[in-house]
């Protein structure tokens, strides 16, 4: 029960002039009997107005700063829902300018992406751009790029143009997340950082079952020592 409700307020108003009201009664009552009490009727009714009058005042602070605080709170989600919105408008133009530009590294008629080798400029232009795009998307939008450059034949085994190391990737990057996602980009994502933290290597995987069996046993011993 919230104490500032203007509800709970009322209540506490009213049974607090009550409360003074018959205390005021009994005290008359014993000094003077029922003729105090009738003989001072005007100041039995003057506590409960004022009774009241505190109780309203209370009641209309406590709406006033619900009200108040309903406001704060409307801006604050206006302020959220604005920012989301130009986060999710960066994002998209972000990717949309990537996409842009690595298409026109891909049909270049001179110096074309996927004929360019080890060391090449426009390698390292691709490179940096896709990990600077990657840097600013979220998971969603870091699949997009890492499904783009799987059918643009960029990180093929064997033959990666575009190396996704050092990239920071979320979980919903790698959707699906199965192995064998993982085994046809496993040469590009070679040191790419995954979502549990972990550079990507070769194993990878096992590495991660062994993480996930010792932190089984961790909880369970913590449980078996809880329980003792």
């Amino acid at each position: 029960m919230k104490l500032r409700s203007p509800a709970v307020l009322m209540a506490i108003g009213v049974v607090a002039t009550l409360v003074v009201a018959l205390l005021v009664v009994m005290a008359l009552a014993r000094t003077g009997g029922a003729t105090a009490v009738s003989d001072n009727a005007p100041l039995i009714a003057a506590v409960i107005a004022l009774g009241g009058v505190f109780t309203a005042q209370m009641v209309s602070i406590a709406l006033d700063e619900r009200r108040g605080q309903e406001a704060r709170d409307a801006e604050q989600e206006q302020w959220k829902h604005e920012l989301d919105v130009n986060d999710r408008r960066a994002q998209d133009d972000a990717l949309e300018a990537y996409l842009d530009q690595m298409g026109q590294l891909l049909l270049d008629k001179d110096k074309p992406l996927r004929q360019s080798k080890e060391g090449d400029e426009v390698r390292t232009l691709a490179r940096a751009r896709t990990l600077t795009v990657l840097a600013r998307l979220d998971g969603p939008g870091q699949w997009i790029v890492v499904r783009f450059l799987r059918e643009s034949r960029l990180v093929d085994n064997g033959h990666v143009i575009v190396s996704l190391r050092d990239a920071a990737l979320q979980e919903a990057a790698l959707y699906p997340t199965n192995e064998e996602v993982f085994e046809q980009l496993a040469d590009a994502l070679e040191g790419a950082y995954m979502p549990d933290g972990y550079q990507y290597d070769k194993d990878y995987f096992k590495n991660r079952k062994r993480r996930q069996e010792a932190e089984e046993k961790r909880e369970l011993r913590r449980e078996e020592s809880e329980n003792e």
